[in-house]
């Protein structure tokens, strides 16, 4: 595996480089067919590719990157080094477990004696481990997002493939969420915002139809504003597709105007490549276009990815066991799964992601599956390479930055880049998620005095530092050589 190589370019002529940025547009859905295919072949020859970056055009702005954690991963050190800016976790008992179950048809007082008298029903430290765990949190300055992630068993219809939370039954989980909400404000906790259903278009939960869904938005909403929890936001719908079938418009339409206004902002997962272990970046790049055409008419929202990683497990030849398969080594323990995630990453913030919450800290025991940055115990408990890139990224991204605009994938762009803004500060990112070396120029104007701080790569040997020199310009540039499966950053200063 070759090293990165950076030599920066002297000063392009003033005036040589026309940039045009357009609000992105993303290739038509047919296109994505071939995005899943493997490519014969060296996929990128002959001349450097062209990247244009105009830092005056800026996007949305990014809210910060975040992690899945389970309430006891508070006590670990790479959070506490990593300083998440959200975490998505779940509070309270296995309710399902329980030998008392969620009541049906009470009214909301009944319900609120029930949430008090059985969250420490199946641990006596089930309420100051939560109380803590908020408290470590916000030491951290990281944002809860609250989700329950089973729907109750004995409130799905009965021989249901899809396991549909019953129509009457609605009405109970919402006075369910709001007696859960109203206890832990009573006790100092009061997450940042929920998710009411973890997945509601597919049946591993417990299925949530659109209408349903919208009903129980609006219903949670109303509660928890008379009941005085109304600084509790609501994220949604939280599929676990960008485009699967029709979900995004369905699900979206049914909220219509009213459930657009009941929700703080518009939360979705990214998982995808589940069905395509040898998608290429592109693909995560096409699939956004559903559900950005369905809130396009809509009040605007925050956009938040809540859970993501990536599902290809096909890297340089070799297909390794999916992390869901419950085996390890597999894909998650491989540099290149690492970059992969980082390029996927890139590729959903440019298109409109102002968080990115990835899955997940750390496995656990209980787990069967391998997505976390911190091996289970079991499996020697050390961190995964995804762990390292993150190191290198997350903390060089300012807080309150903007994306620069970035102009869809092409078939034959080996190289995903994302740009952050914030005041004089330009951080530049980008990753070779394929199998071949990749060579780019990267012109940037918008600037009037810039200068690169900081450069640093990730590769095959780990993290590298690198010597820059200083450029000043409106319009400058550098040439760059990213080997396989490599991720690079550059932070630049703009002025004296």
């Amino acid at each position: 595996m070759r090293t990165l190589s950076l030599a920066v370019l002297a000063m392009l002529a003033a005036g040589a480089l026309r940039l045009a940025v357009a609000p992105p547009r993303l290739a038509p859905l047919a296109t994505l067919d071939d995005a899943v295919r493997p490519r014969e072949g060296p996929r990128h020859e002959g001349a450097a590719l062209e990247i244009g970056v105009d830092a005056s055009a800026l996007g949305h702005e990014f809210l910060g990157f975040g992690l899945g954690i389970h309430p006891s991963d508070v006590t670990s050190g790479l959070l506490a080094e990593l300083r998440p800016r959200f975490v998505r976790m779940e509070v309270g008992p296995e309710w399902n477990h329980l030998a008392r179950k969620i009541p049906t048809g009470c009214d909301p007082y009944a319900m609120d004696r029930y949430i008090a008298e059985q969250f420490d029903a199946d641990s006596p430290e089930r309420l100051s481990g939560a109380r803590w765990a908020f408290k470590v949190l916000e030491s951290l300055g990281a944002k809860v997002i609250l989700v329950n992630f089973e729907l109750p068993w004995h409130w799905l219809a009965k021989d249901d493939p899809m396991r549909t939370l019953e129509d009457a039954r609605v009405e109970d989980w919402a006075r369910f969420w709001v007696s859960l909400l109203l206890f832990l404000k009573q006790h100092g906790m009061v997450p940042f915002a929920v998710e009411l259903a973890n997945e509601p278009d597919g049946h591993w939960n417990g299925h949530v139809p659109p209408d349903r869904y919208a009903r129980l938005v609006a219903l949670v909403r109303a509660e928890l504003d008379r009941r005085g929890v109304g600084q509790v936001r609501l994220l949604g719908p939280g599929l676990a597709y960008l485009r699967r079938e029709d979900d995004a418009r369905r699900y979206v339409g049914a909220l219509g105007e009213a459930g657009a206004r009941a929700v703080w902002g518009w939360s979705t997962h990214a998982w995808d490549e589940v069905d395509y272990p040898r998608a290429r970046v592109e693909f995560a790049d096409g699939v956004w276009r559903p559900l950005l055409d369905a809130v396009a008419s809509l009040p605007a929202r925050p956009m938040l990815v809540t859970e993501y990683a990536t599902e290809v497990t096909t890297y340089r030849g070799v297909d390794y066991a999916s992390p869901r398969a419950g085996v390890s080594p597999c894909a998650s323990d491989t540099p290149e799964y690492a970059v992969r995630v980082l390029a996927n990453s890139l590729v959903h913030a440019n298109r409109g992601a102002g968080a990115l919450v990835l899955y997940r800290l750390a496995d656990h025991d209980w787990h069967r599956t391998r997505w976390g940055l911190v091996r289970r115990p079991a499996d020697g408990a050390g961190e995964r390479p995804l762990a390292e890139l993150v190191r290198m990224v997350w903390p060089r991204i300012p807080d309150g930055a903007r994306l620069v605009r970035a102009p869809p994938l092409g078939r034959d762009d080996p190289v995903v880049w994302a740009a952050w803004r914030a005041g004089s500060r330009l951080v530049f990112v980008a990753a070779n998620a394929t199998d071949d070396d990749a060579a780019a120029i990267v012109r940037i104007r918008g600037l009037v005095a810039p200068r690169i701080d900081d450069a640093e790569l990730y590769g095959p040997r780990g993290r590298e530092r690198f010597c820059v020199e200083d450029c000043s310009g409106e319009c400058w540039g550098f040439r760059v050589r990213l080997a396989a499966h490599s991720a690079s950053i550059w932070v630049v200063t703009d002025g004296p």
